[in-house]
């Protein structure tokens, strides 16, 4: 069997409609300036426009509706037997957005990553947990 390591954000409080944040993964030298999702050695929903953006900080691809205020979503990788990273899925309030195949695309050691480019948001976060 499969298994799976999770993460997931409520968003708390922010001074737009849309809460501006990527949830997603990473490669151990990602740019921490940059949004996950935009370059290479990277997959992340963004929450302001529902897309999910895949290494790619120009074409993100529809994948979601736009999050509000008091959503939760939750971040998924599933790791096959060699125990490397297979696939990604996103939820929000527990529907089921989507699933993306990582395996062989992306390097075997990612980490969890949140992005935003807006300040005075508040979230809370849950540890990775693995199910």
């Amino acid at each position: 069997t499969d298994n799976v390591l999770q993460i997931s954000i409520r968003h708390v409080k922010e001074g737009k409609a849309h809460p501006e944040i990527g949830i997603g993964v990473v490669c151990e030298s990602y740019s921490t300036d940059k949004l996950p999702g935009w370059e290479a050695g990277s997959i992340a929903f963004h929450t302001d426009d529902g897309h999910m953006y895949y290494e790619n900080s120009n074409a993100g691809e529809t994948f979601g509706p736009k999050c509000v205020v008091g959503d939760v979503i939750r971040c998924q990788v599933g790791f096959g037997d060699d125990n490397k990273p297979k696939d990604i899925t996103w939820y929000r309030n527990g529907e089921k957005l989507g699933t993306r195949h990582i395996g062989g695309r992306l390097p075997d050691k990612l980490f969890f990553a949140l992005g935003s480019q807006k300040t005075k948001q508040l979230l809370q976060v849950s540890a990775p947990t693995r199910l």
